[in-house]
């Protein structure tokens, strides 16, 4: 079956997450997940990476990411993964394929999801019973945000999403982040909404697909994303995603 091509995000942003293959084991003791964060770290600042929050378990990884450049994202994963496979496989003199084949990367262009995918992401150790609480987890970004001491996480950019006072701001991001979820995955959610919003693109635009709809000719281009605002309850964020149009085009459609 052939492969679908990777959806890039047009604020830059996705969470990434890769598993060991067979859901293999990519970490077996500290050294292994110190050696994942300087190779981190050393593409990190080789390609101007932003980090939003990570969390490294014992066989996969989760990451929240905004790339500099479009596109950028293939070559950092590429290069990220294939130095610590490299690494892994000298230190315990194994060979082959460390992870599974593709990792997944997956859009964050809704800001109302920022801290959902946070707090989401640094959950997954107390959800899979590896540790009490998520400041105790030592292989994430929570105590960088705790401590407000950054490190290699960028901590600015969600805490300044919630209060110019840093102290509150950081009060708050433990508040959110202990609160209950709602029962649904990060991911699930996202999909769920993105396939409602194409269905009723679909029926609104008589079966033209959402991803079609930028090559239209201009006029009719913009006369449809008119309707389609005026009467499906659709968030440009979510539209921008499925059509690939950028939000900045959509908020100026009156």
């Amino acid at each position: 079956m052939a492969r679908h091509a990777r959806i890039l995000s047009e604020t830059g942003m996705y969470h990434i997450m890769f598993r060991g293959l067979n859901k293999q084991s990519i970490f077996s003791e500290d050294r292994d997940y110190e050696k994942f964060i300087e190779i981190l770290t050393s593409v990190k600042n080789d390609a101007n990476l932003q980090i939003y929050a990570y969390c490294m378990m014992p066989n996969h990884v989760h990451l929240f990411v905004r790339e500099a450049q479009k596109g950028d994202i293939s070559n950092i994963m590429k290069r990220l993964l294939s130095h610590y496979a490299g690494w892994y496989n000298y230190k315990y003199e194994r060979s082959g394929h460390l992870f599974s084949n593709r990792y997944k990367s997956i859009p964050v262009e809704d800001d109302s999801y920022f801290l959902t995918l946070s707090r989401y992401i640094h959950k997954n150790p107390v959800k899979a019973n590896l540790s009490e609480s998520m400041q105790s987890y030592k292989y994430s970004s929570y105590s960088d945000y705790v401590n407000n001491s950054g490190g290699i996480t960028d901590i600015d950019f969600l805490l300044d999403m919630l209060d110019t006072n840093r102290e509150k701001a950081v009060k708050q991001f433990v508040q959110f982040s202990n609160s209950e979820c709602d029962g649904e995955d990060f991911e699930d959610r996202l999909r769920l909404k993105d396939i409602t919003a194409r269905v009723k693109i679909i029926q609104i635009t008589g079966g033209i697909k959402p991803h079609e709809i930028r090559n239209l000719p201009k006029d009719e281009k913009r006369s449809i994303l008119k309707k389609i605002i005026e009467e499906c309850n659709i968030e440009k964020a979510t539209l921008a995603r499925l059509t690939g149009i950028h939000r900045s085009v959509l908020y100026r459609i009156k």
